[in-house]
C-alpha cells in the first residue's frame, strides 16, 4: 500500500501526556535525523461516547466512540500490528509480538491516541487564535488535536497539524495549518484574554481555565 494521508480530523477532547510539542524529542531520533514532535492524548472510556470529534476536514461530526472505532479499524485494516497501533488500551497494553506488557495505574480506563510531527504543530486557544509564546501547552492541560491520518503498508499513524488549548492545568509560562477544521462551537481558553506581560516572571503558573460544554 502506497502512504495514503486522508483528510484532517479533530480528536475529542483529552488531557496532553508526554508532550513534546515546544520542541521535538530526540531520544529515539537516529543518527543524523531531527526528532518528532509528538503528544499522547489520555481520554476516558466512561465519557468519551459523550463527546465529540470531527472528520472530514472537520466537516462531520462524529461521538467520541464512534472515532475510536474509526481509527483502531484504520490500523487493522491496513494489516498494522496492535503493538504499534496510534490508539492503545490502557487496560490492555500490548508490546511486540502481542506480548502484554503490565499495567500502568495511571491509563487504566484510558484510551491513549498518539499523535506526532515533523513539524511543530501550530498551537492555537478555543478561538483559534495562535497561543503567545509564553503559553506552552504540556502535560496535564486539556487539549483537542487537528490532524491527518496517514496509512501505510502495515497500519495507521496520525499527524499532527495543530493543538486546540482547552483549559491550562499545567505550568507552562516561558521567557500551521489545521485550525479551521475544529469549528467555532468550543469555549475556554482564550489567549487574548490572559496576555503574555499579566504573567508575570516565568516561575508563576498561567491562571487555570475551565472549559465549557465542549
Amino acid at each position: 500500500m502506497a502512504k495514503q494521508k486522508l483528510p484532517i480530523e479533530v480528536s475529542v477532547s483529552g488531557t496532553a501526556a508526554y508532550a513534546w510539542l515546544d520542541k521535538p524529542d530526540i531520544k529515539f531520533a537516529k543518527a543524523g535525523e531531527a526528532g518528532k514532535y509528538k503528544l499522547t492524548l489520555v481520554v476516558d472510556k466512561k465519557a468519551v461516547g459523550g463527546m465529540k470529534a470531527r472528520i472530514n476536514g472537520g466537516s462531520e461530526v462524529i461521538t467520541g466512540t464512534e472515532w475510536i472505532e474509526r481509527l483502531l479499524r484504520a490500523h487493522k485494516d491496513a494489516g498494522g500490528d496492535p503493538s504499534n497501533a496510534p490508539v492503545k488500551d490502557g487496560d490492555k497494553p500490548v508490546g511486540k509480538g502481542g506480548q502484554a506488557k503490565a499495567v500502568n495505574e495511571e491509563f487504566v480506563g484510558k484510551w491513549l491516541v498518539n499523535f506526532k510531527s515533523g513539524f511543530k504543530p501550530q498551537a492555537i486557544d478555543t478561538k483559534k487564535k495562535d497561543l503567545p509564546e509564553s503559553i506552552i501547552i504540556m502535560s496535564g492541560d486539556e487539549v483537542k488535536v487537528a490532524f491527518r491520518p496517514n496509512l501505510f503498508d502495515g497500519g495507521c499513524n496520525l499527524y499532527m497539524n495543530a493543538v486546540m488549548l482547552i483549559a491550562k492545568n499545567a505550568g507552562g509560562s516561558s521567557g500551521g495549518g489545521g485550525a479551521g477544521a475544529f469549528g467555532d462551537d468550543e469555549e475556554g481558553y482564550v489567549a487574548d484574554a490572559m496576555s503574555a506581560d499579566a504573567f508575570g516572571s516565568d516561575d508563576e503558573v498561567p491562571t487555570k481555565v475551565t472549559s465549557g460544554d465542549y
